[in-house]
């Protein structure tokens, strides 16, 4: 017996000769042509479908001839299923895998269970894989959250209403996001949609009601328009498709907004409230910004509370802009005070801001002779204030100081002049030979004077010999 040929369903069609030929194509290629193959069944060995095949009762009941050449390894599904036809297609069942039946919502369990007892009856390995919902739109929408939970076996929604597309429905937010499946089943009959929740409702599904907008078709409806819809900065950016539809009067608060939230958008005459949420440096950078939004700004909360704010002294204490966007902060925050004098410290120590923080680094500007004057109180400040934290200081001299002190000074307040960042030089007196390499390290000292014993002195002539100008 000589090898049949395999076409496509579209070859065979154009296939002219008489010799038999088999078919092999996608199942969905095959239900396409199904009643175009029933023209040239007399040519047609054999149907294999490479994946599902699905076709209607109707085509599976008028085109037997077609049935017959269908492969057992084609997985073939019939829909349209109903208990008054079970028992025809049960006839000819040899040929079929799964069905599909067309039932009312309300008569789905008791539909079920008559065909399934048909089919044990009839001794059949067929399944019931998926329903058609035939039904009036009222129904269908009643019973939309139970219907699209059929999930992968909702196979279609057939409405029964003469005219669906002069149909309107309104659905939750919620329903409209979860029940996305049954939703498109019926819009592609023609009514219109709507959506109407809470302002809470719809904020929380915002970004799925922008993703499916185009479904909308009768707006959006927030049933309690007094309280705000509560959004993110970049939701009222990216979110714009789903906020066009929303109808009446309403207000939006807006969270998460960075520093540099620019209120003036299509939706600044409805925004009441801006909470912001920022890292220090961002924050720190945009004061302008955030004194610009006014009373809009409710609150601030800072994403890494590590770092600290950074303003300068007179920020802190005299520019009340300033002091007004720190009232706002709610999240745990730390400082750091710039171009503060010493004479500042004090006040420093004093502002409400600097308790409130969880630590305000402090850099100083200041001349040689006040820094000189307050080394014991700086160096006290250092190393038991519990409020701030010396971090720099900066000498203000047109040259380039020199401090003259003792070895005690020296020694006792060597804390704080490592903070010196500025130029500077140390004369230091009274050194005894044992300190003298640990004093001579220190690349800021240019002169020492030496108080010790002769023997000390004596003992130690290489090293002071070897430093002579210094000394």
């Amino acid at each position: 017996m000589p090898t049949l040929s395999t076409y496509t369903v579209a070859a065979a069609l154009d296939y002219k000769k008489t010799t038999p030929i088999k078919i092999s194509d996608t199942g969905t290629k095959i239900a396409a042509k199904f009643d175009e193959l029933k023209a040239i069944s007399t040519k047609i060995s054999n149907i294999t479908a490479s994946t599902p095949l699905t076709i209607s009762l109707a085509q599976y009941t008028k085109d037997k001839l077609i049935i017959s050449k269908i492969t057992t390894a084609s997985n073939v599904t019939v829909t349209n299923v109903t208990p008054s036809s079970i028992g025809d297609v049960l006839k000819n069942a040899k040929y079929l895998d799964n069905i599909v039946v067309t039932t009312t919502y309300s008569d789905i369990n008791k539909t079920k269970t008559t065909i399934n007892n048909a089919i044990t009856a009839a001794n059949s390995a067929i399944k019931i894989t998926g329903f058609i919902i035939k039904d009036s739109f009222a129904n269908v929408t009643k019973n939309i959250d139970q219907i699209n939970n059929l999930g992968t076996q909702l196979f279609n929604i057939s409405l029964t209403d003469a005219k669906p597309s002069a149909l309107t429905f309104k659905l939750t937010a919620g329903q409209f996001v979860k029940d996305q499946k049954a939703v498109d089943f019926i819009l592609k009959q023609g009514p219109i949609l709507s959506v109407s929740d809470t302002a809470s409702n719809i904020a929380t599904n915002i970004d799925k009601l922008n993703s499916f907008a185009s479904k909308i078709g009768g707006g959006i409806v927030i049933t309690n328009s007094a309280l705000p819809l509560s959004i993110s900065a970049s939701q009222l950016t990216k979110d714009t498709a789903a906020l066009s539809l929303i109808k009446g009067t309403y207000s939006i608060e807006i969270t998460k907004a960075p520093a540099s939230f620019d209120p003036s958008t299509k939706y600044a005459g409805k925004i009441t409230s801006i909470a912001v949420l920022d890292t220090s440096a961002n924050i720190s950078k945009n004061f302008s910004a955030l004194n610009h939004l006014g009373v809009k700004l409710k609150t601030i909360d800072i994403s890494d509370v590590n770092n600290p704010l950074k303003l300068t002294f007179n920020q802190l204490i005299n520019d009340q802009s300033i002091t007004s966007i720190l009232s706002k902060i709610q999240s745990a925050y730390s400082l750091s005070v710039n171009d503060a004098s010493i004479a500042n410290i004090t006040k420093i120590t004093a502002n409400k801001f600097v308790t409130y923080a969880t630590n305000t680094d402090v850099y100083l500007v200041d001349t040689a002779e006040h820094v000189k004057s307050s080394l014991t109180n700086l160096e006290k400040i250092f190393n038991t204030s519990n409020l701030i934290t010396l971090k720099g200081i900066v000498l203000t001299d047109s040259k380039a100081p020199t401090f003259s002190l003792t070895s005690s000074q020296y020694t006792d307040n060597l804390d704080v002049l490592k903070l010196i960042t500025s130029p500077y030089s140390l004369k230091i007196s009274g050194v005894i030979t044992d300190d003298l390499t640990t004093v001579l390290k220190d690349p800021h000292v240019t002169s020492i004077a030496i108080s010790d014993t002769a023997d000390s002195v004596s003992a130690a002539f290489d090293k002071l010999n070897a430093n002579a100008s210094k000394i």
